[in-house]
């Protein structure tokens, strides 16, 4: 399968891929694979060795055409990439399933992290450490991709490689009236207005005059701390008082819902006729 331009500029040629090509003679079509074991292709038109090992796979299309314009009339060539070799690297940590794993040599830690079955219960989502060797090539935020859809620039595995995954680190949980009820790890987040980011917000029927956090006071004991917001309806003096109320280890966050009101209306008719009928709404 052709791969679309976009990833033709970013993909190398290396030991072990098979290359194939499709050669269009005018309205002739000749096409042909070649396994790159030895860091060199041999291309369909027989013209001699093209070196392609550690080339992005758009120069590789680029240079074969030009080569065979050379000889050829009204001839085009696609280059695809019909198998990847595999590379085996090593998931370990507080992983469902540690282990070595054969995975593409186009995945990320994450696709490795997703072949040994996801973080248990214990494991960081937050700080997975990608090791060559004793060096660490990256340390990977998965809430990035988890919670906003952005997947960043994050450095391809290569054979031998090691993905750590660490214990968890501080925790909060946030319940109650926001988008996105859940316990949440944190790594860098120090403010109630952090945490309730990443909770995807406050919904519109919070009461922010009763916001509750539940704190562990030096392994001893728990209080309850109310932040009572301002009701004027400011949102910056709100967002001023929630970026100055600090979060700890282990606090509970539970925002309360607006209480609901009950309305009556009464309504007399028929009073012509001796009788009322009396009706009630609720709203």
């Amino acid at each position: 399968m052709p791969f679309p331009w976009t990833c033709r500029s970013v993909l190398n040629m290396w030991l072990g891929r098979v290359m194939a090509w499709q050669l269009m003679f005018g309205e002739a079509f000749r096409s042909a694979c070649f396994e790159l074991w030895i860091a060199k292709a041999h291309h369909a038109a027989g013209s001699g060795a093209l070196l392609v090992s550690g080339r992005s796979l758009g120069d590789v299309q680029r240079t074969v055409q030009q080569l065979l314009r050379t000889q050829y009339r009204d001839v085009s060539a696609d280059v695809s990439l019909s198998r990847l070799r595999t590379v085996r690297v090593y998931v370990v940590g507080d992983v469902a399933e540690p282990g070595a794993y054969d995975i593409s040599s186009l995945s990320t830690p994450l696709n490795a992290l997703f072949a040994a079955g996801g973080v248990t219960s214990r494991g960081s989502l937050r700080a997975l450490k990608h090791y060559r060797g004793k060096q660490l090539v990256e340390e990977v935020d998965a809430y990035d991709l988890l919670l906003h859809g952005v997947r960043g620039d994050m450095a391809r595995l290569e054979n031998g490689d090691t993905l750590m995954v660490q214990p968890i680190g501080p925790q909060v949980t946030i319940e109650g009236m926001v988008r996105r009820p859940a316990i949440y790890e944190l790594r860098g987040e120090t403010t109630l207005e952090d945490a309730l980011e990443l909770a995807g917000g406050i919904l519109p029927a919070a009461a922010l005059q009763h916001v509750e956090v539940q704190r562990l006071e030096a392994h001893q004991k728990r209080t309850m701390l109310t932040l009572d917001l301002s009701s004027d309806g400011n949102a910056d003096s709100v967002a001023k008082q929630l970026s100055a109320f600090k979060i700890q280890d282990g606090d509970q966050i539970h925002i309360s819902p607006l209480l609901r009101t009950t309305r009556a209306r009464f309504i007399c008719k028929d009073m012509c006729c001796g009788r009322a009928v009396i009706l009630i709404e609720k709203g």
